[in-house]
């Protein structure tokens, strides 16, 4: 765990352009690969002799610098990330006396969630909050994305769909009827043969 969380914090974040190490130091580690090279490529740095007062100035003023310029790119980044998050994205809104349907948990299964409704839109809160009249005595405030909206049927479909559901079943319970007296009309005695027996179709 060790090694791999040394990794972790030795590599440069997308988010910020800077490791972790460096943004909570002031400067990069040193790791092995870091001193090998430069003991192949002789790039010794010569340490400067400073005073402990001018490095923890120095240091602090780096650490500055280093945070300024990753809430700049992370700003960048996040700032692409939203507009890819929300590229299928629509605007909705409710209007004061709209009936929507409520995504709430189920009586069986807290953890469940079913739509519940419709209930009636009694007031706005913000752009993206609703109140909504539950009860008549109970008025609770909801985010539009818990709700959705409910169209009521017109009183000419609601009676043609009715309608044909009513035909539908009264020739179901006639279909029905014909099988049964079908399937008892097919039982014939044969009595020809001198005993009473049976032939089934």
């Amino acid at each position: 765990m060790g090694p791999l969380m040394f990794t972790v914090r030795d590599t440069p974040q997308d988010s910020t352009g800077f490791t972790p190490f460096e943004l909570l130091y002031g400067y990069q580690v040193h790791t092995p690969m870091t001193l090998l090279k430069r003991l192949w490529t002789g790039d010794n740095e010569d340490p400067e002799v400073k005073t402990s007062y001018q490095y923890v100035v120095d240091l602090k003023q780096r650490v500055e610098e280093t945070c300024e310029l990753a809430r700049t790119k992370l700003a960048k980044v996040q700032t692409c990330n939203q507009k890819y998050y929300n590229r299928k994205a629509r605007e909705r809104k409710l209007n004061v006396g709209d009936s929507v349907l409520l995504l709430l948990p189920t009586v069986r299964n807290k953890l469940t969630l079913a739509r519940r409704g419709p209930y009636k839109v009694v007031g706005v809160v913000g752009e993206v909050d609703y109140r909504i009249q539950i009860s008549p005595d109970k008025v609770k405030t909801y985010h539009i994305n818990m709700s959705k909206r409910y169209f009521y049927r017109d009183n000419d479909t609601a009676s043609l769909i009715a309608n044909k559901s009513q035909n539908n079943m009264a020739q179901n319970k006639d279909s029905v009827s014909v099988e049964q007296a079908a399937s008892v009309a097919c039982v014939l005695e044969d009595e020809d043969r001198g005993r009473s027996g049976s032939k089934r179709c």
